[in-house]
């Protein structure tokens, strides 16, 4: 490789026909020749040293364009690699890490925050939580076990405990696709649970009696690998009407001075001091929250909020009858030694 590459400084350095003689230059951009009488009567000569010169110069120009060639194709095959591990490394960081995919949640906020704010859940009724999303529950529905067959840009999903009345999907993709999902009986024939439908809804509710062995997941699109979650809770009590709390204690507020409560779900939430938390207590079973979660006490979702040295935090995120799925709420700050 160092011989090439001297060899290829050389030639560029050397004062040599092609270097410094451009077709150009010269009259009809060497059309001239074959408009010659010589030529067009068949009697066109062309010196052999010139024949020869114009020979090892089309080899000098091929040799410099090989090489260029090589070095960059070899710089695209390595540019390539680096991108495919770079996106490996955003999938399994976001995968496995909440606290990664919050922080690329924060980053993608058209306003600047820095940090990501702690909590404890102290109190959660009637949810499930995933690794992205809250769902509603009777706190009766119970997982299913399954294995995943992936076939034919389509997803095979038996459930390891044979025939089941399944009520909750939930399914979670890398990228948008417009699905459809099946349920598969005992008897291998589908039955449609839902058509058509974005992933993005990630919660897909099955009203069918039926007991089935399995789904069958396919869309618009090679939906293989691109499968980032999917939990299915078995059907025991039929549609969900019940509210669901979440509460959460922040933490580590002394380090800001702003924070940002993030969401886009139906739900709402309020916010309490420890005071207030503790007399809400008393009436957590009732679902008759309005004397103490009323407007004063709501909090708009992604807006910007001045803490003003607070540092005594409840949220309460309520889920009413009608919302079953929330994406999880995030609270982002911007610390103190920041502008």
């Amino acid at each position: 490789m160092k011989e090439k590459y001297i060899e290829f400084i050389k030639q560029f350095k050397e004062n040599s026909l092609y270097e410094n003689n451009s077709i150009d230059d010269n009259e009809l951009f060497g059309i001239k020749e074959f408009l010659s009488d010589d030529y067009l009567n068949n009697n066109f000569y062309l010196e052999k040293n010139i024949f020869i010169k114009c020979k090892n110069e089309l080899e000098k120009v091929l040799f410099k364009y090989n090489f260029i060639f090589n070095f960059y194709k070899e710089y695209e095959d390595r540019l390539k690699n680096e991108i495919e591990k770079l996106d490996k490394e955003y999938f399994e960081l976001d995968k496995v890490s909440s606290l990664g995919n919050k922080f690329f949640l924060m980053k993608a906020l058209k306003e600047y925050y820095n940090y990501i704010i702690p909590y404890d859940v102290i109190y959660k009724k009637n949810l499930i939580f995933t690794d992205e999303s809250v769902i509603k529950s009777n706190e009766t529905l119970n997982k299913i076990n399954f294995t995943i067959k992936e076939e034919k840009n389509s997803v095979f999903v038996y459930f390891n405990k044979g025939l089941s009345n399944i009520q909750d999907i939930f399914i979670n993709l890398y990228n948008e696709f417009t699905i459809s999902i099946f349920g598969i009986k005992e008897n291998g024939s589908l039955e449609n649970i839902v058509s058509n439908k974005n992933s993005s809804n990630k919660l897909f509710i099955n009203t069918s009696p039926t007991l089935f062995k399995g789904i069958f997941i396919t869309g618009i699109g090679n939906i293989n690998g691109y499968i980032k979650e999917l939990k299915i809770y078995e059907y025991t009590k039929g549609t969900i009407r019940k509210n669901g709390i979440i509460i959460y204690k922040l933490k580590d507020l002394k380090k800001v001075n702003k924070i940002f409560y993030g969401s886009n779900s139906g739900t709402k939430i309020y916010k309490l001091k420890t005071e207030e938390y503790n007399e809400f207590a008393k009436i957590l079973n009732t679902d008759n929250f309005s004397s103490i979660l009323n407007e004063n006490k709501e909090i708009q979702k992604n807006l910007e909020y001045d803490l003003n040295g607070e540092t005594d935090i409840i949220i309460v995120e309520v889920f009413n009858q009608n919302t079953n799925i929330s994406d999880k709420l995030n609270f982002f700050g911007k610390a103190k030694n920041e502008n």
